[in-house]
């Protein structure tokens, strides 16, 4: 039997086939695999020492010249096929410049903090478009990346839960609600490739997240769960589902750990922008209020307890990245159509660059779980795995479901 490359790209693998195709041949690591790696791994590593903070590093800096070094070095490797990234830029550049030239006609006191902040998701598009289609990145040198970062994050985590009596919430890079779309993200687009014992790397996974305590993480971890195992006809689905179990498990541990009987911030967020929202025209909803417009007084005042974490240029004015989900900064500085144009723009852009309907599914439902409770797709935590998918060599990707090839490392 014959598959289409149409079926390749797609990752549509038929149910009965039990034997996956070989693992890709080619001269290894990609240049863009080692500096995944040791962006990553490296860092990680740099965070070990701190129990009870965070990485030492920058981060923000070191993960955005992780990023453009990847870009850099792609010039120089092999040619990609032709694909209209021109295209693809200039649908991104044109939004940005329609929101910004909006923004300099106004008259709102807006500083570069609150404009990256509120605009950060759109400018990552125009790196998304760099990888699409570039093949940069290899099944066999992603799955080695995420061995290593799942061995390093448990590490940690394991530690920090014994130092501290399981009364810190632990991090490698920075806050778990952030660093886990990363680690859960890159583990689900490795999986396929993660050889025999794949199945102790996602008990790990699990294990980390359990750790983490993040329920945004616990939210994220299920839906990739759902988007690997659920298929009906495997002859190991009964398995799938008591993995399932474990999972809806670990989501009521999480839950419980985290509640302590009051509100949460996220719901007091929901209120003020409730409030911020009761008068709004068609137009607000539809394409946002007008870039970068403040809060009221009364909303900053409630916001107060939160000031630290949010971008200000005044000490009487803040704007929505105050709220901290991305789900309703998006709709107060972007609207409803600006909303649809990321997923849109992002869906479609992983499709060109050969990801399945899975695939597609599973890193946008991490994005849409964590933007209910952080920045998601304002995150380069986020960004790393969409950069991964757009640029990844799916000609070699084997069925999640199928029985795992060994791969061997190649040298050269």
């Amino acid at each position: 039997m014959t598959i289409s490359d149409r079926d390749l790209r797609r990752g549509r693998w038929p149910e009965h086939m039990f034997s996956p195709p070989a693992p890709d041949k080619g001269r290894g690591d990609t240049s863009a695999d080692y500096i995944l790696r040791w962006t990553l791994v490296g860092s990680a590593l740099a965070g070990l020492p701190n129990l009870t903070g965070w990485n030492v590093l920058p981060m923000t800096f070191v993960l955005n010249g992780g990023i453009a070094l990847s870009m850099m070095v792609g010039f120089f490797g092999p040619r990609t096929p032709s694909i209209a990234r021109a295209t693809w830029l200039l649908f991104a550049g044109g939004y940005l410049t329609v929101k910004l030239t909006a923004l300099a006609l106004g008259s709102h006191p807006a500083g570069p903090d609150d404009l990256l902040q509120a605009y950060k998701a759109y400018i990552f598009l125009v790196p998304l478009v760099w990888f699409i289609g570039r093949k940069c990145f290899t099944p066999a040198g992603l799955a080695r990346t995420v061995r290593q970062i799942l061995a390093v994050t448990a590490l940690k985590y394991l530690i920090v839960f014994a130092a501290t009596a399981g009364t810190h919430r632990p991090g490698v890079w920075t806050e778990n609600n952030f660093e886990l779309m990363l680690v859960i993200g890159l583990t689900y687009l490795a999986w396929p490739h993660l050889g025999r014992n794949r199945g102790w790397w996602m008990t790990l996974l699990c294990l980390i997240v359990l750790i983490g305590e993040s329920r945004s993480g616990v939210i994220e971890l299920a839906l990739v769960f759902v988007v690997i195992f659920w298929r009906p006809r495997d002859p190991r689905f009964l398995l799938y589902v008591a993995g399932g179990g474990i999972v809806v498990w670990l989501s009521n541990y999480v839950f419980s750990q985290r509640s302590n009987g009051s509100p949460s911030d996220r719901w007091q967020f929901w209120q003020i922008f409730r409030a911020e929202s009761a008068a709004w025209n068609l137009n607000d909803w539809l394409v946002g209020r007008p870039p970068l417009t403040p809060l009221s007084l009364e909303s900053c005042d409630r916001l107060a307890p939160w000031g630290g974490l949010r971008a200000m240029n005044a000490t009487d004015i803040c704007y929505s990245v105050g709220l901290h989900m991305f789900s309703l900064r998006v709709l107060m500085d972007q609207g409803v159509l600006g909303a649809l144009f990321l997923l849109l723009f992002i869906w479609l852009a992983l499709r060109a660059s050969g990801a399945g309907m899975r695939d597609r599914v599973a890193l946008l439902g991490i994005g849409l779980a964590n933007s209910m409770s952080v920045s998601a797709f304002n995150s380069e935590y986020l960004l790393i795995p969409l950069l991964v998918a757009a640029g990844l060599r799916y000609r070699a990707h084997p069925s999640p479901t199928a029985p795992p090839v060994p791969v061997e490392r190649v040298s050269g």
